[in-house]
């Protein structure tokens, strides 16, 4: 089975990329340039507000770092776990090329030259309507959130701060033209400790989200076609938390 990655560059992603390719001996990988940072600050402000985005920016400038350093400990323990693989260096087999965005018109001759029987999407920015109109095979994504209650960003996170332990999880879905709303394939709560935060959710939903990825694709190589599930929870979109929520929510969020 041909495997191609829309994936942008980060350890989540190079662990999935890994995964994959102990399991299948074809796979394309294109890597996406990321958002220039303007540019995104822009969109951000326009759809939250500066308020809000100066909240965010604050929060990213001060936490993550700091919760990386005290956890390193955590994490060595959660990659080890999962065995995850998280460095950049691929085996051959692997076909790795990149593009300015994965909305661009290159992506699609990169598709039509590969002719994949499936495509796994990680890390990338939102993909356009005009990109998966000329796809004719499965898009899944691996989502950090349990949807459609924690669609958008950090939905581990915004779970265990709403006292939500029960949908602090990963979801498996089709891509479609929404914001994480497309048909759930998979889903897997999380067990949470009093040592885990914000940086190690992330790892936790990867490590589990992997092994619900290779069962998705292992479905499609033997029947020829993924199922949806039935999942019956409200629909909300979350965002990066301010400082000020961060700090509001501290003791809940450990």
């Amino acid at each position: 089975m041909r495997v191609m990655v829309f994936a942008g560059r980060g350890k989540n992603s190079y662990a999935v990329i890994h995964a994959l390719s102990e399991q299948y001996d074809d796979i394309m990988v294109l890597f996406e340039d990321g958002v220039p940072r303007t540019q995104f600050l822009k969109k951000r402000i326009k759809k939250l507000g500066l308020r809000t985005v100066i909240g965010q920016v604050a929060f990213v400038s001060l936490i993550p770092r700091h919760l990386r350093r005290v956890s390193r400990k955590r994490i060595r323990e959660i990659v080890q776990f999962y065995h995850l693989d998280q460095s950049d260096k691929f085996s051959d087999r692997v076909r790795i090329h990149t593009v300015s965005s994965i909305n661009n018109d290159e992506t699609i001759a990169y598709y039509n030259d590969f002719e994949p029987d499936v495509i796994v999407v990680n890390g990338t920015r939102i993909i356009a309507g005009s990109i998966l109109d000329r796809i004719h095979v499965p898009i899944i994504n691996m989502h950090a959130g349990i949807t459609p209650k924690y669609r958008g960003s950090h939905g581990g996170y915004w779970a265990v701060v709403n006292d939500d332990k029960s949908n602090c999880g990963v979801t498996i879905h089709f891509v479609n033209k929404g914001i994480d709303t497309g048909g759930v394939i998979r889903q897997k709560r999380i067990e949470t400790t009093s040592e885990d935060n914000y940086v190690t959710y992330p790892l936790l939903q990867t490590g589990e989200g992997i092994k619900l990825e290779l069962e998705v694709l292992k479905e499609l190589e033997e029947t020829g076609k993924i199922e949806t599930i039935s999942v019956d929870l409200p629909s909300m979109i979350w965002s990066h938390p301010t400082l000020f929520q961060y700090l509001k929510n501290i003791r809940k969020s450990r």
